[in-house]
């Protein structure tokens, strides 16, 4: 099994973090932070917002994104972001385009969908592979 921990900005844009940053309010109902641990088929799961896009400098959006980081034993550790299709941010930010190969790209971006049986929150799959 490996962990899978994941963080991320609150509906405000701000990550509670010490070195945040940002002059946004903080959500003391928003941990914005999770870890999980995958199962036997090396599936997990969040329950979680989907961030909002927001500003990293006074010219330069940062797109919605989830950081993921992976750990398994004899396998490592990586360290990702999930970003969502349709993002009309994702041309111009420079981490997301420092991934050169434009398949590894496309596997970072995931689609939000409604479950199966259309009751709950829309919901995104993203498979990580350590190798």
């Amino acid at each position: 099994s490996a962990l899978v921990e994941i963080w991320q900005c609150n509906a405000f844009g701000r990550y509670d973090h010490p070195r945040g940053g940002r002059d946004a309010p903080l959500d003391p109902n928003f941990q914005g932070y999770g870890q999980d641990v995958t199962d036997s088929l090396g599936d997990y799961r969040f329950r979680t917002i989907k961030p909002p896009p927001y500003p990293a400098s006074a010219a330069w959006m940062r797109p919605s994104h989830i950081h993921f980081r992976v750990t398994a034993p004899g396998a490592g550790s990586l360290v990702t972001q999930l970003y969502f299709a349709g993002d009309p941010y994702l041309a111009s930010d420079f981490i997301f385009n420092d991934i050169a190969d434009p398949a590894a790209r496309a596997n970072v971006v995931a689609t939000l969908a409604l479950p199966t049986d259309s009751a709950g929150p829309p919901v995104a799959a993203f498979e990580i592979v350590l190798g």
